[in-house]
């Protein structure tokens, strides 16, 4: 739990209110708000994990399209009401958390460029990229790139990492650290199965990309907490769309 300035104890810096629930919220209120107001209009098949959480909330009778969206509000301003920080506005945590979510996504879309060279809107690496969704230009891929920040790493990372944490260490009475070890790679695992659950075609380079993927978006999500790496997941795929519009801008 995050403790607030107190005689005699330095205030949080940037590392700790980074990380505050309410903070991520804020933070990336602008990406709900552009992933969906913008499906209806440039990107009318929704990413397939915002898909799994409306399936989800279906089984329990809870019928609502707008359920996903909301269920990220409610998620992260309970646990900010759990944790009791305060509620603070704070433009300039903002600015600095967007060029460290960018940073961070640099070295993922290199790997990506370093292993597949020159990807187009046609290639299995950007249809299984999208994991179930189609995108025909780049309207569309920036849509479903924000909802890919979003929703994938609400399922795959505060949502699965939590569980099998919790399993590991609160029923099974392990270590901290091994439940951390054991949530990345089955959070990575799942993560890598996710893009091939639709109609793709299993490849195994693709599988491993995405496992190490997985395991470094993970690794950020433990360290940095979950603004940065939904940002940082958005913000790598924004990057791999505008390479492949250029690519097929070139081509054309």
């Amino acid at each position: 739990m995050a403790r607030e300035a107190i005689p005699g104890h330095a205030p949080a810096g940037y590392f700790e209110r980074s990380q505050r629930p309410l903070q991520a919220l804020i933070f990336l209120a602008p990406l709900v708000v552009l992933y969906e107001v913008g499906t209806p209009l440039f990107a009318p098949d929704q990413i397939a994990a915002r898909s799994l959480l409306q399936h989800f909330f279906e089984t329990f009778g809870v019928v609502s399209y707008h359920l996903p969206w909301i269920a990220v509000i409610v998620v992260l301003l309970s646990l900010h009401v759990a944790r009791r920080d305060k509620w603070d506005f704070e433009p300039r945590l903002y600015a600095v958390m967007w060029i460290e979510a960018t940073l961070l996504a640099v070295p993922l879309f290199v790997f990506m460029l370093v292993l597949f060279r020159q990807p187009t809107f046609d290639t299995p690496l950007y249809s299984v990229m999208l994991s179930g969704t189609v995108a025909h230009d780049w309207k569309e891929g920036l849509i479903h790139s924000l909802g890919a920040g979003l929703y994938e790493e609400l399922v795959f990372r505060l949502i699965v990492i939590a569980v099998v944490h919790s399993i590991i260490v609160d029923v099974f009475a392990l270590p901290y650290s091994v439940g951390a070890a054991v949530s990345i790679v089955v959070s990575a695992t799942l993560f890598s199965w996710y893009h091939f659950a639709g109609s793709q075609a299993f490849q195994m380079d693709l599988a491993l990309y995405y496992a190490g993927s997985g395991v470094y978006l993970a690794g950020i999500y433990v360290i940095r907490g979950f603004g940065i790496v939904a940002a940082l997941h958005a913000m790598y795929d924004v990057f791999c769309t505008v390479v492949i519009a250029l690519n097929e801008a070139n081509a054309g």
